[in-house]
């Protein structure tokens, strides 16, 4: 037996704390074994450190046990080989298991790598359609908000009528006014009281929209609306070996459309004053139907999914 064969059998024996003779093939199972007991994972935090050490060295005992065992195959004769050709075969096994268990330990790091890396993206996205929703809202509100230069127009028409008067009454300039205006200064104070009229009527209508489109909003954020239109729209499709439900983005617009924006009478004077304070553009349901479907995505509760017929589906989660 050689000095290098010597000195490898003599650490391993060291190490496992062994003084009796045994054979090779029974030191290697008992490194084996005591290289699994060892292992750091089956160790609690305190002494998961010192377990590591451990590990470690009896991994470097291995691998040297196990290059010794293989350049000791290469010397036995046929016979001999044909006498430990089992034993031989049990190294080569647990040589592999240990291959694999490290190829296992890498796998293991690189999902979890993959698994921060996906939740950090989730994240990321997550905020992006926060984003994207809140941007939505404020676009459909900015819509139907009152301006500023709606009350300025008012108060300019109001401020008109207030001057024709204060003229009317002023004899040196009424023949003026009346030469400009053929038709009588009263028509002309006539007119600029409908125009002053119509822009208060415009005004509580742009703003009375701008009240109901904010409680829209709000409405299709509700839980209870959610439910309503998963319970009247939901689809089943199946999905490899499971049914997945899903529905589809035209169904958001006929639910938003029956749910909100249609007529709630017949066709009479309420119907036809109802209307003039009715949401019913496709600029709206587009900016409504785009709210829906990004609070759902927000909510974790979707995922887009593929296009069926230019109509895009939504996998419900």
């Amino acid at each position: 037996m050689s000095e290098i064969t010597t000195s490898i059998i003599s650490k391993v024996k060291a190490e496992l704390n062994i003084t009796k003779e045994i054979d090779v093939f029974e030191l290697h199972k008992q490194l084996y074994s005591a290289r699994k007991n060892s292992h750091p994972d089956l160790f609690e935090d305190g002494l998961k450190e010192k377990a590591t050490e451990k590990f470690k060295t009896l991994n470097v005992l291995y691998s040297e046990l196990k290059t010794h065992m293989n350049g000791l195959r290469l010397e036995q004769s046929p016979n001999e080989l044909a006498i430990y050709e089992k034993s031989y075969e049990t190294v080569i096994d647990k040589s592999r298991i240990i291959e694999l268990e490290g190829e296992n330990k890498r796998l293991e790091s690189t999902i979890k790598s993959k698994e921060h890396q996906i939740d950090t993206l989730k994240k990321e996205v997550q905020k992006l359609n926060e984003a994207k929703n809140e941007e939505l809202n404020k676009e459909l509100i900015n819509v139907y908000q009152p301006k500023t230069k709606n009350f300025l127009v008012l108060g300019i028409s109001a401020l008109l009528i207030l001057v024709v008067n204060i003229l009317a009454q002023i004899t040196s300039l009424k023949t003026s006014v009346s030469e400009i205006f053929p038709f009588g200064i009263q028509y002309l104070n006539y007119i600029l009281f409908g125009l002053l009229i119509f822009l208060i009527f415009r005004l509580l209508t742009r703003n009375w929209k701008f009240k109901r489109i904010q409680k829209i909003t709000e409405e299709l954020k509700s839980s209870s609306v959610i439910k309503s239109f998963y319970q009247e729209n939901r689809k089943e499709k199946e999905h490899y070996y499971s049914k997945t439900e899903y529905f589809l983005e035209s169904d958001i617009e006929e639910f938003i459309k029956w749910r909100f924006l249609r007529s709630k009478y017949r066709v009479n004077l309420v119907y036809y004053i109802e209307k003039l304070y009715r949401i019913n553009d496709l600029k709206s349901l587009n900016y409504l139907k785009d709210i829906f479907i990004y609070n759902l995505i927000t909510k974790g509760y979707i995922r887009i999914g593929s296009s069926k017929k230019l109509d895009r589906e939504f996998m419900i989660e």
